[in-house]
């Protein structure tokens, strides 16, 4: 197996945990995710205690990949949020963890996509949007011809339909079938 390390941002969440400094250095060993942060602080996750493992990416102004890790202590998830300067690294150790949770027979746990409400908010935003375009369309343009009251909801009801596809497709969180999901998910390398 590998021996690499990466950097994430570290949260409030991961100051809770003892963690300090501006960033810390996740590594996965052969039975833990190691977080070490970079002023000091510690925290050890073992692969056996890892409830659920979700991997997934956001496209908004920038891309952003995050894995999210569910333990038997904690019913919030850690969120791992990979520095830009360690995608590739990131990328690389989030295979060899999934790899190593399918090994001890943990497939179960790991999930691809971001999450509900990620998946969720843009769908809803232009949903109304979209709605209301359609609307209007057919209430207040009655005299225009058929083609002119097109024009008005085409835009915003394109738009939802990209932003459902993007929803269902990419951000919903679902189990993976095979390993081979999860590049989707990943930064390449």
């Amino acid at each position: 197996m590998l021996d690499v390390t990466y950097e994430v941002a570290l949260t409030s969440q991961l100051r809770s945990h003892g963690l300090a400094g501006g960033c810390a250095l996740v590594r996965i060993t052969e039975d833990c995710v190691d977080l070490t942060g970079a002023d000091g602080g510690k925290l050890s996750v073992r692969l056996d205690d890892i409830i659920r493992l979700r991997v997934g990416y956001l496209d908004g102004r920038s891309r952003s990949y995050e894995s999210r890790l569910w333990r038997w202590e904690d019913p919030k998830p850690l969120r791992l949020v990979p520095l830009v300067a360690t995608w590739r690294e990131y990328g690389v150790a989030t295979r060899d963890l999934a790899a190593r949770l399918e090994q001890r027979g943990r497939r179960h746990c790991l999930e691809q996509g971001s999450s509900r409400a990620d998946a969720i908010f843009g769908i809803v935003a232009t949903g109304l949007i979209a709605i209301a375009s359609v609307v209007i369309s057919l209430v207040a343009l009655e005299q225009e011809p058929w083609w002119g009251r097109l024009l008005v909801p085409v835009f915003p009801v394109c738009l939802f339909g990209l932003l459902l596809y993007m929803g269902v497709r990419r951000y919903w969180p679902r189990p993976i079938n095979s390993l081979a999901e999860l590049d989707v998910q990943l930064p390449p390398t």
